[in-house]
């Protein structure tokens, strides 16, 4: 069963525009200038506080949570329904073996506040956090409001489940565009962007998984490349190539940043093995858009990556990159989904542009 069915199962789809919630939220959509914008980023101030409170401990035990789980968090905002959408919280713990299991909640606005401000803390003492643009200033100093004005306006739900396991997409070599060879671990991948790193040196991202690691060989579409960076955390590395030896490429604008992506955006993705292929985000880290080092942050979208497309990039309309393909749920998990890294966290690793 695909994520956001799971989610519309267990706690329905009756939703409000969570734009209108009250004058913080309104003022957040002024900044921001849509609903599709908006409602997302006040999900997200709302699971934040939510998550940073005391008493999130407690949901998690009452839903079965194992200690581990409870201790791990494994968490993702998921949009569902139909019309105005719900923006609830799943939780998968690895030790839960289970139904999914759901329950509605509400915290108090002091328990909101506090929330924010143990992650507005947390978050401005991380490396770069006062480099982010402006949007994300103004929704850190809104987000406690906002996020109060949320749980009044809408009553969320959490819904604990067994964490499915992953399928990492690297393959056999493959001949498609594009596509990242080994020579000596003979996997294949997917080329996620062109880019320039800080010191001059031009390349391609791809998956850490997919490679041997720092130094190995690899061709890109028949080119030889070097890894010359790599980061276990994104699951991310820059190969540099000779950029002479490829013909035109498209280009896209940069990582996505400052918002969450939006409410019923198509996004799309060319892999070496799906091709072109459109889809929608489902659920991301409810930390979003505030990205911290150290942090493995993710968006999902339907289970729609295959074996060989680990790395390719997730673009939105005006071709600012979501993510890069990390991995999809086994066939046969209870849930299914793709996961993909947060690209502008691989950006910011690597020192790109």
């Amino acid at each position: 069963m695909e994520l956001s069915q799971l989610m519309t199962e267990k706690l329905g789809d009756e939703a409000i525009d969570l734009s209108m919630a009250g004058p913080f939220t309104l003022r957040a959509h002024n900044v921001l200038g849509s609903e599709t914008s908006t409602n997302p980023l006040v999900a997200s101030a709302y699971w934040q506080s939510a998550l940073q409170s005391p008493r999130f401990a407690d949901v998690l035990h009452r839903l079965g949570a194992s200690p581990a789980g409870v201790a791990s968090r494994e968490a993702y905002v998921v949009r569902h329904g139909a019309g105005h959408l719900r923006y609830d919280l799943v939780v998968f713990d690895q030790r839960y073996s289970g139904e999914p299991n759901a329950m509605p909640v509400a915290f108090a606005s002091e328990e909101l506040r506090d929330g924010w401000d143990r992650f507005r803390s947390r978050w401005l003492a991380a490396p770069g956090a006062l480099d982010h643009n402006s949007t994300v200033a103004s929704t850190l100093n809104l987000g406690a409001e906002v996020a109060v004005e949320a749980g009044f306006a809408m009553k969320f739900g959490v819904v604990l489940a067994g964490a499915p396991e992953p399928e990492l997409c690297a393959s056999v070599p493959g001949g498609r565009p594009w596509s990242i060879r080994d020579v000596t671990a003979t996997t294949s991948s997917s080329v996620g962007v062109i880019a320039t790193s800080r010191g001059g040196r031009i390349g391609v991202t791809g998956a850490l998984h997919a490679v041997s690691g720092p130094g190995a060989a690899v061709e890109v579409q028949g080119v030889p490349g070097t890894v010359v960076s790599t980061d276990a955390i994104t699951d991310s590395c820059f190969i540099e190539i000779d950029p002479a030896r490829f013909g035109s490429t498209a280009s896209v604008s940069g990582p996505l940043a400052g918002m969450t992506p939006r409410a019923y955006e198509t996004v799309t993705f060319e892999g070496c093995t799906s091709g072109r292929v459109d889809t929608v985000v489902t659920g991301w880290s409810p930390e979003l858009p505030f990205t911290m080092p150290g942090s493995q942050t993710k968006v999902l979208t339907k289970p729609v990556i295959a074996p060989g497309d680990s790395g390719c990039a997730l673009l939105e309309g005006s071709d600012r990159v979501v993510g890069f393909a990390f991995y999809r749920t086994g066939f046969g998990s209870t849930v299914d989904f793709a996961a993909w890294i947060w690209a502008e966290s691989v950006f910011s690793v690597h020192a790109l542009t």
